[in-house]
């Protein structure tokens, strides 16, 4: 693990020190090979009574008396609605040979009506080069319930296209803003089996013990008849009906690879820092890092077929 030592200032001109951690643990080594940049996280513990910082300056000088960066707001000082769901998409939406603007705008407006009757808030959305007029077209059809950033692509410049500061951004974004957040991608939903929402499912599951974060087996689903209809009717406004409401199977799967590409939801507060599938980083205040969720309990449905070479029909 790569560490440092910066000086942390607030508006308030309390000057701390405070140590640098590497999001990518190990994967620095790479960068470092690569001449690549790393993503670091920054931590400082505040003095016991200070109040919550507007802002926060950062400096390399090592002395309260250097030259400060410009200032970094600092996020949700007020805590949000306690027992309340955030989403975040994981990766950044740009377009490609197969995903085109309209392709994105489909899978988003089917992604957000999903998530929104299993519970969820605020979802929150990284746009690198996706036209914002389709953009500002989904978010009239949600007030108040997009958070959308304008993200830079940052393949070929980070390991991973950056994934991982984009889900560590987005970590810290929620953090005391809801109490939950479901990592998931656009093709990704995380169902409850047992209960009828995602709120019910995790109070089943806070029973559990104390736990950072709950992981959902992945499990591929397709489609058996791509233009079914219920009853005849394929009129629901913005949705063509080819996932959610439509006859699936779940492709058959080694239950070891179900361990492998999982989802998450997780509870902010409780930690430092993401990894892609999993917590690389010590959770914090005693909690465990995470629970494996039965899939009688909740599972991921991920709607595509697996990479053709590592498909096991069986």
């Amino acid at each position: 693990m790569f560490l440092n030592e910066l000086t942390i200032k607030s508006t308030a001109s309390s000057c701390t020190k405070t140590t640098v951690q590497s999001v990518l643990g190990i994967w620095f080594i790479l960068h470092s090979l690569l001449q690549m940049s790393g993503p670091e996280s920054y931590f400082c513990t505040m003095r016991s009574g200070e109040r919550i910082p507007t802002h926060v300056l950062l400096s390399g000088s090592g002395v309260c008396g250097g030259e400060w960066s410009s200032p970094i707001p600092v996020w949700n000082r007020e805590i949000g609605e306690r027992d309340s769901i955030g989403v975040c998409v994981m990766g950044a939406l740009f377009t490609g040979a197969e995903l085109t603007n309209e392709k994105i705008f489909d899978l988003m407006v089917d992604f957000l009506a999903m998530v929104k009757v299993l519970g969820a808030k605020i979802v929150t959305i990284y746009n690198a080069n996706v036209r914002y007029e389709l953009l500002e077209q989904i978010m009239k059809l949600y007030p108040g319930f997009i958070d959308m950033i304008q993200w830079e692509n940052l393949y070929g410049k980070l390991h991973y296209g950056g994934q991982r500061v984009l889900l560590n951004d987005c970590l810290y974004r929620n953090m005391r803003r809801v109490k939950y957040v479901v990592f998931s991608d656009l093709d990704e939903v995380i169902y409850p089996v047992s209960s009828n929402n995602w709120i019910d499912m995790l109070n089943i599951l806070e029973k559990k013990g104390k736990y950072a974060s709950y992981t959902f087996s992945n499990n591929f689903i397709a489609e058996l008849a791509p233009n079914t209809t219920i009853n005849g009717n394929n009129s629901c406004p913005y949705m063509n009906l080819r996932k959610y409401f439509v006859r699936l199977r779940r492709l058959p799967w080694p239950d070891f690879k179900q361990n492998t590409k999982m989802k998450m939801i997780v509870k902010p507060e409780a930690l430092s820092a993401l990894c892609i599938h999993d917590i690389c980083k010590p959770t914090l205040r005693g909690y465990t890092k995470t629970y494996r969720v039965p899939m009688n309990v909740g599972l991921m449905a991920h709607y595509r077929v697996p990479v053709p070479k590592i498909v096991h029909l069986w």
